[in-house]
């Protein structure tokens, strides 16, 4: 997947994904949604803030969860142990945002049955990100290679007003993952 311009690794898939039997389309929807969650780490979002910048919202967030997702297994796992490894890849902004990744074995499977996937009573979307809360002000201890990287310097002057920034991402994202969960069938949908 971690090969192209998003929009050719999402219709790619796409295709991959409509040749395979609506259980293992679904199966591959519950991975993903499960991968998703893991990236929704406090020290993930502090790393997209990083590379994307001020701009950084929820929708952001979203996509770039969904770019790191298909950057394969190695790529992903070593990310969420060490975020700082962000600062020895090859990555390019215009190519962070993936989002339609995420909802994708969703929308194949829903074509090809006109229902949503079934949801997994044991599975529950996180309402918070993974780790202790971080202030722009850390990201440079805890991210020290990818902010030289990308630039990032903390200046005092602003810290009130990156401060807010990062809460108000935070509080945006979190409410992207409770309108998400509100998204997924409950039990009572599928009776």
């Amino acid at each position: 997947l971690n090969e192209g311009q998003p929009d050719d690794v999402i219709n790619e898939l796409q295709i991959i994904l409509e040749t395979m039997p609506d259980e293992e389309v679904a199966a591959f929807q519950q991975q993903m949604l499960v991968q998703y969650c893991k990236a929704f780490d406090n020290r993930i979002i502090g790393a997209a803030y990083v590379i994307i910048g001020e701009s950084c919202d929820q929708d952001d967030q979203h996509g770039f969860r969904g770019w790191l997702i298909s950057q394969g297994e190695a790529f992903f796992k070593k990310t969420l142990e060490d975020p700082d490894s962000l600062a020895d890849a090859t990555i390019s902004r215009k190519f962070l945002y993936m989002p339609d990744l995420i909802g994708l074995g969703s929308e194949v499977f829903e074509a090809s049955t006109g229902e949503l996937p079934p949801a997994d009573p044991e599975f529950e979307l996180p309402s918070e990100p993974a780790g202790s809360e971080l202030l722009l002000s850390e990201l440079p201890k805890l991210l020290p290679n990818l902010c030289a990287e990308w630039g990032f310097e903390w200046e005092e002057e602003t810290a009130a007003e990156n401060v807010d920034l990062v809460a108000d991402v935070l509080a945006k994202v979190n409410s992207q993952v409770a309108s998400a969960d509100a998204e997924l069938p409950s039990d009572e949908d599928e009776l």
